[in-house]
């Protein structure tokens, strides 16, 4: 089930933040790391050496480095693009000042 999440991560980080090289670089190697990460847990498993949990935290670490580089490499959408919640919602005038916050006392 892992891995299906994390092809909907790359997928959803190149396509909805992009799409562009940087993005897609981005969701490649994040998925790539975390799926070592999951196949140094099984290889751990299997012999329990207890080095290899410097392998297994430093790959998912590891993954948030293209992840980054998939975030920063977003670009803007042009003037007058319409986007995927456009479609959904429409073009609905949701006034932002409608919502009156109150403080809550502890």
């Amino acid at each position: 089930f892992g891995a299906f999440a994390g092809i909907g991560i790359l997928f959803r980080l190149w396509r909805n933040v992009g799409p562009n090289r940087g993005t897609l670089f981005g969701g490649i190697g994040f998925f790539i790391m975390a799926i070592v990460g999951v196949i140094m847990t099984q290889v751990y498993q299997a012999n329990g050496v207890e080095l290899l949990h410097a392998f297994i935290g430093g790959s998912f670490v590891l993954s948030l480095i293209p992840f980054t580089i998939g975030i920063l490499s977003a670009v803007e959408l042009p003037e007058g693009q319409k986007t995927g919640e456009d479609e959904v919602y429409g073009e609905q005038d949701v006034a932002v000042d409608s919502v009156e916050m109150t403080s809550v006392p502890l």
